[in-house]
């Protein structure tokens, strides 16, 4: 997932390093810093069509343009997974919160098998000691088949040799098996599996005992879980848009508003949700009229009195 916004130090222009890059490769740079291709791990997902076609260099220049703006930019790529690291990436774009961060985290499961995840463990200097033991965690548990993966999969020596001398000096973490993650990993990764989905499905179905969630809303519930959201954070939002008066009728169109997909669209729409005040017990629309109707009947009478 890439991030919707990215920050982008304005010294860059005077930066010694980036004032060596032709204008081409400048462009190439700030393409690779903004585009879609780049997750908020700081892990670009490599793809030289795209770049070509976005840019306009030209596709048989593309892959040599990266080589010079990688080597002096000091950005490390794997030619073999098509991957580049932004090692600093989380000196410019540090996460906000801890659930932020954990849904950066979730992103490594779209990159593909690389050597360069091993690096990941060096940008605890640009984090808060409050996220260190959520990074030692996943770097812990990541596949100690990275490394083999990569020079299976990569025929080419010059390749092996040129990642290999990147990585030269880096204390790679302890790993584990990749097919036996962990308890902890998986927390921190953001979600519980099937259970924790049918479980968000179960609560929704206790307002909505007819409705039958299908892949679009379990697709959305694992995203937010993945976002960092707990299962109890879920159900939250699910109650206090059933207790939102907007969202259960009273409006204009005198609609109601309380579909799963909508409760989960996004982080932003769950949290408001979770926010909404659940003092009082979710009605029907017509529990609630019939309440408006008394509150206006014991408002005349005391009009009443008054007079």
């Amino acid at each position: 997932m890439a991030a919707k916004y990215r920050r982008i130090d304005p010294r860059i222009w005077n930066d010694e390093k980036f004032q060596k890059l032709s204008i081409e490769e400048r462009l190439l740079t700030f393409w690779i810093l903004t585009s879609s291709r780049i997750n908020r791990c700081g892990f670009v997902l490599w793809s030289p069509g795209l770049a070509s076609e976005e840019t306009g260099i030209p596709r048989n220049r593309i892959d040599t343009v990266c080589d010079t703006v990688c080597d002096t930019v000091f950005w490390i790529r794997d030619p073999a997974s098509k991957t580049i690291f932004l090692p600093t990436f989380f000196k410019y774009n540090p996460p906000d919160n801890l659930k932020a961060f954990q849904g950066a985290l979730s992103d490594l499961h779209d990159v593909p098998a690389t050597s360069l995840k091993s690096l990941l463990s060096k940008t605890k200097v640009y984090l808060k000691p409050s996220f260190h033991h959520v990074i030692d965690t996943v770097c812990h548990t990541l596949s100690d088949t990275v490394c083999d993966t990569v020079s299976t999969r990569n025929s080419n020596s010059n390749s092996r040799k040129g990642v290999a001398a990147q990585l030269q000096g880096i204390d790679v973490s302890p790993t584990v098996d990749s097919s036996k993650k962990s308890a902890s990993e998986t927390k921190v990764l953001g979600g519980d599996g099937g259970k924790g989905i049918a479980n968000v499905v179960e609560h929704y179905q206790s307002h909505h005992p007819r409705a039958q969630p299908g892949d679009k809303e379990r697709a959305l519930i694992r995203a937010r879980l993945k976002d960092g959201f707990s299962v109890e954070d879920l159900q939250a939002a699910i109650d206090g848009c059933h207790n939102s008066p907007f969202h259960g009728g009273e409006n204009t169109d005198g609609r109601k508003y309380q579909s799963l997909a909508l409760i989960m669209r996004d982080a932003s729409h769950v949290t408001q949700f979770m926010e909404q005040p659940v003092d009082e017990p979710v009605m029907s629309e017509k529990e609630r009229r019939g309440r408006r109707a008394a509150e206006q009947f014991l408002a005349m009478g005391k009009d009443g009195e008054n007079d």
